[in-house]
């Protein structure tokens, strides 16, 4: 299966899923590096769409462009023209990088617990220092346990052929998760917002204790310019992470949005 090979990759790891040649959509995970959470999601994905998953590969000296520059390589190697980026959570801050190195590819950037300023002046600082100390065999004890409680929460972690979450797993994991959650502390796209040209969503979690999704919202509304047709919902009681624990709201509107766009692409 794809995601085995992580441990050895130097490339973006992907899967497809949903109808071969249509509306091309990539998910972009967040620092957990994978599609782990979409198990419950996947299916849900409108028939005329080809989702694109991604996974990282484990590396940790990768800048924000590196990853930009590494999505392009990939829509080329696929001949994918342009598609609409599904940013989960650190994932938006790579769709929004390369939405301006590439804005011609972006047919939208959905962004999924998503940010354009980090949302904390030590939060990911200390995760990422915390990560840098802690034997990664005891990491993986952690993310185990976060597994099994999602799992009996019926919010499954699933990842086909390997542990779930393999992309944080191990050494090379554990220092490429670090190194994100470094991006995610330097990040800061405010003042490049006036400079997108694609539409733009958003789409969060009432309750999210990681993101402050009304400061990002409001940021959003506030600097993007009026031809991105901003857009946003928030999902009451949900917490940050929405794809996973409300699959069916949260690909509802993921739907709704893209098939919209299209109809004014067409």
């Amino acid at each position: 299966m794809p995601l085995r090979k992580l441990h050895s990759a130097d490339h973006f790891v992907y899967q497809f899923s949903g109808v071969e040649g249509g509306t091309p959509v990539v998910y972009l995970p967040g620092v957990h590096g994978c599609w782990t959470p979409l198990e419950q999601a996947r299916p849900l994905f409108a028939d005329a769409l080809s989702l694109i998953e991604v996974a990282y590969p484990l590396y940790d000296q990768w800048t924000l462009e590196h990853y930009a520059e590494e999505l392009v390589t990939l829509l080329d190697s696929l001949g994918v023209d342009s598609a609409h980026i599904l940013g989960e959570s650190f994932g938006s801050l790579v769709g929004w990088q390369f939405g301006l190195m590439y804005p011609s590819r972006v047919r939208s950037h959905i962004l999924v617990g998503g940010f354009c300023k980090a949302p904390g002046m030590y939060i990911a600082a200390t995760a990422g220092l915390g990560l840098s100390f802690l034997p990664s065999v005891a990491f993986d004890v952690i993310v185990d346990t976060y597994v099994s409680y999602k799992n009996i929460r019926g919010e499954p972690r699933k990842a086909s052929g390997v542990k779930s979450y393999p992309a944080v797993r191990g050494s090379k994991g554990q220092k490429a998760t670090a190194n994100r959650m470094r991006l995610i502390q330097e990040a800061d796209f405010r003042h490049q917002l006036s400079k997108i040209n694609f539409p733009v969503r958003y789409i969060g979690g009432g309750k999210d204790r990681v993101i402050p999704v009304l400061r990002e919202v409001t940021t959003l509304k506030r600097r993007l310019p009026e031809s991105t047709s901003f857009a946003s919902h928030l999902i009451p009681n949900a917490s940050h992470a929405i794809i996973a624990s409300n699959p069916k709201i949260t690909v509802k509107y993921l739907n709704s949005w893209i098939l919209e766009i299209e109809k004014k692409i067409v």
